[in-house]
């Protein structure tokens, strides 16, 4: 698919799989309702077990696999072990980071809300509960669509504004600034594990402090991060959950 492509699939037979179109039920309000979805399960001990060396050489050969560092000359492979260490690293802090903050997020109700909405033309995401409320300034980064088989990234989804995918590009235009064309791609071929690499490093670059993967249909996910999130209650009080991820 090229860049700027509209990034629905659909088969009039069969139920909708987009990657996660906000557009597609409520074009009016450029705004997305879904039920809320349990936050991803990850193992924070099954990654400080696999740390150090192993834990970079797992990522590696997950990049790999995703065609990351082709072998080439001697001389290229020399520079390639360089930069399979600094995105290895990348990739663990980033997988860290979500579910560092996946975990304190969870102090306020991230993850068991009724309900949320993203409203794109604000770009502030809602969590709603029976006693609160909790908004956010949000970012979408991208977007796996499972039958599909692709991951595709949010600056390259027509129906998304563009103040909302500024992230997504900030983290393509680094991936080519330091010789990884390959995450650039408005579209790539991925897994559910791939989606969640190119999520978690994506994450890592741009320095979020709050992840979400809110759902579509089929299995789909769309992936949000987040800042500051304002919590008001039913009684009118309000209060500010922020974090500090540096």
């Amino acid at each position: 698919m090229t860049c700027g492509s509209p990034f629905l699939r659909r088969d009039p037979t069969q139920p909708s799989e987009s990657h996660a179109d906000p557009n597609d039920r409520m074009a009016s309000r450029r705004k997305m309702q879904r039920q809320s979805p349990e936050l991803p399960a990850r193992s924070l001990l099954r990654r400080q077990t696999c740390g150090g060396v192993v834990g970079r050489s797992e990522a590696s050969g997950r990049l790999r696999g995703m065609g990351m560092f082709k072998q080439g000359t001697t001389a290229d492979s020399a520079g390639q072990a360089g930069e399979r260490a600094d995105l290895s690293a990348l990739l663990l802090q980033g997988e860290d980071m979500i579910e560092q903050v996946g975990r304190a997020h969870t102090s306020w109700g991230l993850g068991s809300a009724d309900r949320w909405d993203l409203d794109q033309t604000t770009g502030i995401i809602t969590w709603t509960f029976p006693d609160k409320t909790a908004t956010a300034p949000a970012q979408i980064l991208g977007s796996f669509a499972p039958r599909a088989g692709s991951w595709m990234w949010a600056w390259a989804n027509q129906s998304l504004l563009p103040d909302l995918s500024r992230d997504s590009r900030s983290f393509c235009d680094w991936a080519e600034a330091n010789g990884h064309p390959e995450l650039a791609q408005p579209e790539i071929d991925a897994d559910e594990r791939t989606a969640s690499t190119l999520a978690a490093l994506a994450f890592r670059v741009t320095g979020a402090t709050g992840y979400y993967r809110g759902p579509g249909g089929n299995s789909s996910y769309v992936v949000i991060t987040f800042g500051p999130v304002t919590l008001t209650k039913a009684d009118g009080s309000v209060s500010t959950f922020d974090l500090n991820v540096g």
